[in-house]
């Protein structure tokens, strides 16, 4: 049909909006046409199978900082600590496996390539199998560079068995959120440390590096955290509004020490003693 204004002619189609829709339908991005092969489809919808791995493995991170920021405006949420994320890896680092799966698509796709289709017996998954490695790698790459190594425990000789009977609630979570990988955070406890205003110029966050679990002079439980702290002064370590603040933020039932561990390397530890009377 042609219409006219100010001496401007255009066609307007008489196809029907019906058809129109149906034909956008068809030739819509991703989804196989008449003519496309479910293992085309396949291959477009690979980055989406791969980017759901490193979303899952974030959720935990980004679920657990939430709670430590609700917790910094009212100490007495305890239930913070005991919630648990929607799951945890522990003993091996997601970003190396995927990266080995990667390596593992790429060599499958040469050797059919090189090996098998200079023979004219090629099983034709070498286009499929590199099609998923280059995402895979970006993925693993991606994961390793947010990675955060799981932090060390030392447990004294005499305080064997201590942190099984005497542990808070919040020693224990802490103590599981340390000695796992994490990706997506800045530092261990980074979200914990900024509540407390243990930030260095920057932005820079203390960096965390061993766990002691040792007897206190008392007899009690000793949790004992050691900070690489070069862009923090001792000062604000030690400042009495700090110790407060850590006394509800990590409590109850624990009272709080900070000491100089190593001056010269500016290691500082943040201890947390037992206290069933707090």
């Amino acid at each position: 049909m042609a219409c006219g204004a100010a001496g401007l002619t255009f066609t307007l189609a008489s196809q029907p909006a019906t058809q129109a829709l149906d034909a956008t339908a068809r030739t819509a991005p991703g989804a196989p046409g008449p003519g496309a092969s479910s293992e085309g489809f396949a291959m477009s919808a690979a980055p989406l199978a791969v980017g759901l791995v490193g979303g899952l493995s974030l959720a935990s991170s980004r679920a657990l900082r939430s709670r430590s920021a609700r917790r910094a405006t009212n100490p007495e949420l305890t239930e913070d600590f005991d919630d648990e994320p929607p799951f945890e890896i522990r003993g091996f680092s997601l970003a190396q496996a995927i990266l080995v799966l990667g390596f593992v698509l790429v060599v499958v796709s040469f050797g059919d390539y090189f090996v098998f289709g200079t023979k004219g017996g090629g099983g034709g998954i070498g286009g499929l199998t590199f099609i998923y490695a280059v995402p895979v790698l970006l993925l693993g790459a991606a994961l390793q560079y947010a990675e955060l190594q799981p932090v060390e425990v030392e447990t004294d000789s005499d305080a064997i068995g201590l942190f099984e009977s005497k542990a808070t609630t919040t020693m224990r979570k802490v103590k599981s959120d340390v000695t796992r990988h994490r990706y997506g955070d800045d530092a261990h406890l980074d979200s914990s440390l900024k509540a407390l205003g243990l930030v260095g110029s920057g932005g820079r966050y203390p960096k965390m590096l061993k766990i002691i679990e040792s007897k206190a002079p008392n007899g009690e439980f000793a949790f004992r955290m050691l900070f690489e702290s070069k862009d923090l002064p001792f000062t604000i370590w030690s400042d009495p509004m700090t110790i407060t603040a850590c006394d509800r933020f990590f409590g109850p039932g624990i009272w709080t020490e900070i000491l100089k561990y190593d001056a010269s390397k500016r290691i500082a530890e943040l201890s947390h003693v037992c206290n069933p009377k707090a």
